[in-house]
């Protein structure tokens, strides 16, 4: 940490009498600037660097960053800054605040905020072969298929969508028992 200092002197009739200095150490000081996350995926972690758009310490103070405990809404924040793991804990929007630190002394706040989007998973077309009239057989639809991201993971039959068939699933597991016409 740095110092500041100025001499002055006391004049008495114009002669120099006396000399004292006037010091005093230098608080270092930083800039936490907001910053935008943009949209992550719910229940997805997520590297974030806060530190891109920061002033660091001034003096040659030593620059570190700490989540501000409790700060956070509608996420999971994990790491040692400025290299956080964002996880939205559902769609909407998220925030939380993280401090800088000069030589281990808060110098400046900010604020990360972000949008959480909707939990994703992808159903991919089965084609478990030809099958004859009047047959019932049954298929695991999740071979091929990825669960939801957040929250659980359940399937139903699109209603109007069976044509040449009856189908029922079992929600919890996806397997689908389907008779043939």
């Amino acid at each position: 940490m740095a110092d500041y200092s100025v001499d002055y002197r006391i004049l008495c009739g114009g002669v120099e009498t006396d000399t004292a200095t006037v010091s005093g150490p230098i608080t270092p000081i930083a800039d936490a600037v907001d910053d935008n996350a943009g949209t992550l995926t719910s229940g997805t972690a997520t590297a974030y660097d806060v530190s891109g758009n920061d002033v660091p310490c001034n003096f040659g103070a030593t620059t570190t960053y700490a989540l501000v405990a409790g700060s956070e809404t509608n996420c999971t924040v994990t790491g040692t800054g400025p290299n956080f793991d964002i996880t939205p804990t559902a769609p909407g929007a998220f925030s939380f605040d993280y401090n800088i630190l000069c030589d281990g002394n808060v110098a400046d706040t900010a604020t990360v905020t972000g949008t959480g989007a909707p939990a994703t998973a992808d159903a991919v077309n089965d084609l478990p072969g030809a099958k004859q009239s009047g047959t019932q057989f049954t298929y695991d639809t999740t071979v091929n298929d990825t669960a939801c991201s957040v929250g659980t993971t359940t399937y139903e039959i699109v209603p109007g969508s069976e044509s040449n068939c009856t189908a029922t699933i079992d929600p919890n597991t996806g397997v689908i028992t389907i008779d043939v016409a």
